[in-house]
């Protein structure tokens, strides 16, 4: 059991690691294990008498420790006036007398401020809960790292059961998942040895580095974003795959039919409309066969290619996803149909070429080839896109048919969104309505009898892809933490039947399956932490053949 503790920062930190110099005063970005662990030892000394103190010690050097820092912490650089000795004796300006054996200098200086409350985690080194007498201890730390770094402590809760790895990074153990983009900080900590001469600072015992004080690398997840001559700011490694949702109002001229799952004919007549429209190398096959790949508007949004280094297949994840029409197939002239197109990141930039695109799209027509149109699409016009959030309702109009100018999109749905979308949900039971095939392969077979874990563990691959090529670099979860915690998680009523479609390309000339569970279902279990992947899901979709409009789900906490 975890008890978290919250503090706030009352005056700058100066966490200046192991081995730095007396003037080379460069800091940590947070307090090392062997702090805290000291600053508990201090406090013990100080409330309960040296005597319990020492009875105390092997409970606090062996504590595991957990750390949530705020999501931006600022390094000041200064340079500040100091007194230390003079290195070549006591004597005057001249050299010739008795001054002073100390010398006024200047030595480079760093501290740390935070733009919020950070929280510590603690644990006893079996996994049991704290005794009442440390946990009392909590309150009476005033400072960590060196004298003037003042913290306040707000607020103590206790038995937490798991942390989220997302959020909290553990400083007392070796690190076995990180950010590639973090920011390595070289922390120290109590070694098993460590008696409690050693850390009385009065005593000649001498601290042998790999025995009683133990170095370890710990990636932080970090990132600077910005930096002077004065100052270097660094912010949390975040899901940064801003989604912006849109709208899609158009009516029929003539009669249409769409086929059963039709995110594969839109998507396909949205890709051709683009490619009529700004493809400058017509002759090319395929965009991997294009020199200007790497810089084409269209290739960025129906082909982006992986760079030679980057595993996985020739392409990324496309940065956007189809939501089809659900329910009437068959539309008549004057009748309206809606669709949504969901834009990821970056990419979400390159909305004006949909906006220019729209009559390609209009006069290419949609979905299958009717009879009584001579073995025709149905045609329709487009009357308005909109940009409407499904986890507040709010919506903003982009375009309107008639109206000369259209709006740059308002409304993005953040990672700060969808976490309030997350928190207000259940976390011991919810249900998923799959309103188009999910498709999910698990050790390379299709997952036919629906289970939360293949679910989570693909939907963490797909929002990495998405998060690296489109948004702010690789999401930096524990997946197995996160496998581990969906394998526990029940399935208590299962309403999906499985459903086959196929999908024809008429420009490669092939069938593919897109096919997969539809219905609902609902999970019981500790979804605390699985909650806001599963919001994430439902943005960014899951499984296979995802742009074309499946594994399109709602997350609801009551069936309904």
């Amino acid at each position: 059991m975890w008890v978290l503790i919250h503090y706030q920062q009352v005056a700058l930190f100066s966490l200046k690691s192991s081995g730095a110099t007396s003037s080379g005063g460069k800091t940590l970005l947070c307090p090392t294990p062997f702090a805290v662990k000291m600053a508990l030892l201090d406090a013990a000394i100080r409330t309960l008498g040296l005597a319990n103190a020492q009875q105390l010690w092997p409970l606090l050097r062996d504590l595991r420790v957990q750390l949530r820092l705020p999501d931006r912490l600022m390094v000041l650089h200064l340079f500040a006036r100091i007194v230390r000795s003079r290195h070549g004796g006591a004597v005057d300006a001249t050299g010739g007398g008795l001054q002073t054996p100390l010398g006024s200098t200047i030595a480079y200086r760093e501290y740390v401020q935070y733009n919020g409350p950070f929280t510590l985690a603690l644990q006893a080194a079996s996994g049991d809960q704290l005794p009442d007498r440390v946990v009392a201890l909590l309150p009476q730390v005033n400072y960590l790292g060196k004298r003037g770094g003042f913290i306040q402590c707000q607020q103590i809760d206790t038995l937490v059961e798991t942390l989220d790895p997302s959020e909290f990074t553990l400083l007392t153990l070796p690190q076995t998942t990180f950010p590639s983009e973090g920011m390595i900080q070289m922390l120290d900590d109590c070694g098993p040895k460590m008696t409690l001469e050693h850390a009385n600072i009065y005593n000649s015992k001498r601290i042998a580095l790999g025995k009683e004080r133990l170095i370890r690398h710990i990636v932080l997840p970090y990132r600077q974003t910005r930096t002077s001559r004065g100052f270097s700011l660094y912010e949390r490694i975040r899901n940064d795959v801003d989604n912006v949702p849109l709208q899609i109002t158009a009516q029929a001229v003539t009669p249409l039919e769409l086929d059963d799952q039709s995110g594969a004919a839109i998507r396909g007549a949205l890709t051709n409309s683009l490619w009529d429209r700004f493809c400058t190398n017509k002759a090319a096959p395929t965009c991997a066969d294009c020199p200007l790949v790497q810089n084409c508007p269209v290739a960025t949004l129906v082909a982006p290619m992986r760079e030679e280094e980057q595993k996985g297949g020739d392409q990324h994840p496309r940065p956007y996803v189809i939501e089809p029409p659900l329910g009437q197939r068959r539309y008549g002239p004057g009748e309206t149909l809606r669709f949504g197109l969901g834009l990821f990141g970056r990419v979400a930039a390159l909305f004006p070429y949909l906006i220019v695109s729209v009559p390609a799209f209009e006069a290419q027509g949609l979905g299958r080839k009717l009879p009584e149109l001579r073995h025709r699409r149905g045609r329709l016009q487009v009357e308005l896109i909109e940009s409407v959030s499904p986890l507040t309702g709010e919506r903003q109009t982009i375009y309107e048919r008639g109206q000369v100018q259209t709006q740059v999109p308002g409304i993005a749905i953040t990672p700060a969104d969808v976490q309030a979308a997350a928190l207000a949900l259940p976390s011991d039971r919810l249900t998923l309505r799959f309103y188009t095939p999910m498709r999910l392969t698990d050790q390379q077979r299709l997952v036919q009898q629906i289970a939360l874990r293949p679910l989570i563990q693909r939907l963490m691959r797909r929002f990495d892809d998405l998060s690296i090529m489109f948004g702010e670099g690789s999401i930096g979860l524990d997946w197995q933490w996160y496998i581990d915690q969906a394998e526990r998680v029940q399935v208590v009523d299962d309403q999906t039947s499985w459903v086959d479609v196929v999908s024809y390309s008429a420009r490669q000339r092939r069938r593919t399956p897109i096919g997969g569970l539809v219905g609902q279902a609902t999970f019981a279990g500790d979804l605390t932490h699985l909650r806001e992947l599963l919001v994430w899901g439902s943005l960014i979709h899951v499984g296979k053949n995802a742009v074309k409009g499946d594994g399109w789900y709602g997350v609801m906490d009551n069936g309904q």
